[in-house]
C-alpha cells in the first residue's frame, strides 16, 4: 500500500509509479590541446517521480471528498512518500494532480488521474 505524508490518498483504485532517474547538473569547459573536457558539477537534480492511477467512489461526494483530501496535501513541507513496492522516497513534495473526467464502473465511479512529486533539497 503507498502513502504520502502517512496518508492513503490514493488507495481506493490501482494505481502505480514511475520514478525518473537521478541527473546532475553540469558544465562541460573545452581547452584548446586539452584531449576531453573539463566537467564542473553543480548539484543533483531533484527527482521526480509520476504517479499514476484511478479514484474510486461509491458516489460524487466520495469522489469529491479524496480530491479534498488531495489538494490539501498538495505543496507545502516535503514529506515521505512509499510506492506500491514499499520503496520510501524521502523530502518528497506533491507538486501537481491532474484529473481526467468522471466515468462510470459498474456500480461505481472512477477518475483517473496523473501526480506528480519532486524531491526537496536536504533541510
Amino acid at each position: 500500500m503507498s502513502s504520502y505524508k502517512g496518508q492513503n490518498l490514493f488507495g481506493s483504485g490501482a494505481h502505480h509509479f514511475v520514478a525518473r532517474g537521478v541527473t546532475v547538473r553540469h558544465d562541460e569547459h573545452a581547452s584548446p590541446g586539452a584531449d576531453g573536457a573539463t566537467v564542473t558539477m553543480l548539484g543533483r537534480e531533484p527527482r521526480k517521480i509520476e504517479q499514476r492511477g484511478m479514484l474510486l467512489a461509491d458516489d460524487v461526494a466520495g469522489l469529491e471528498a479524496q480530491l479534498r483530501r488531495i489538494a490539501d496535501a498538495t505543496g507545502g513541507v516535503p514529506g515521505s512518500l512509499i510506492d506500491e513496492l514499499g520503496r520510501d522516497h524521502e523530502r518528497m513534495v506533491l507538486v501537481a494532480f491532474r484529473q481526467s473526467g468522471v466515468t462510470r464502473i459498474g456500480a461505481r465511479l472512477g477518475m483517473n488521474y496523473v501526480a506528480q512529486y519532486v524531491q526537496a533539497g536536504e533541510p
